[in-house]
């Protein structure tokens, strides 16, 4: 008997004690319902965006100095190729004298290379530099030179 009085006061009490229809009916219509948070900082919310990708590839100026051919290309030895590379820009129009050469690997175990040759300039007397890529005949290239500053071939590949 004493069980029994026990549960039905537990019973009362948690009745009593919890919260009317009405109550209940507004707490749920309150979820359904975003509310703001409070943050002692600014938050970021991203927007969507749209990426648009434009490459830009400057189209070759065959009438440039830069697309002049070159035509004593000897392939085989780096050393000749970067010699003949650059008593080719001592002949070309904006350049007083050639100062210095840097071949670079294009990557590791090749033996295509970056060249750069520097000069002086007949109008300004500053120095600049020439750009080209020296293809060699591997991994499908053929013997050839791309001009990067003219964006063409100066000894294309046969």
């Amino acid at each position: 008997m004493k069980k029994s009085i026990l549960l039905l006061s537990v019973f009362v009490i948690l009745v009593g004690c919890s919260p009317s229809p009405e109550a209940i009916g507004q707490a749920l219509s309150m979820t359904q319902t975003a509310l703001p948070t409070q943050t002692p900082y600014p938050t970021y919310t991203p927007q969507p965006t749209i990426v648009k990708i434009v490459i830009q590839t400057p189209k070759p100026d065959y009438l440039s100095s830069d697309c002049k051919p070159i035509t004593n290309m000897i392939y085989g030895d780096l050393y000749k190729e970067i010699n003949i590379l650059k008593s080719y820009v001592e002949t070309l129009p904006d350049v007083k004298v050639t100062t210095y050469e840097l071949p670079e690997q294009l990557y590791s175990n090749t033996k295509s290379h970056l060249v750069f040759i520097d000069y002086i300039s007949k109008e300004d007397g500053k120095t600049y530099a020439k750009r080209y890529i020296i293809h060699e005949n591997e991994f499908g290239w053929k013997n050839s030179i791309f001009s990067l500053d003219g964006q063409c071939w100066i000894d294309p590949p046969n």
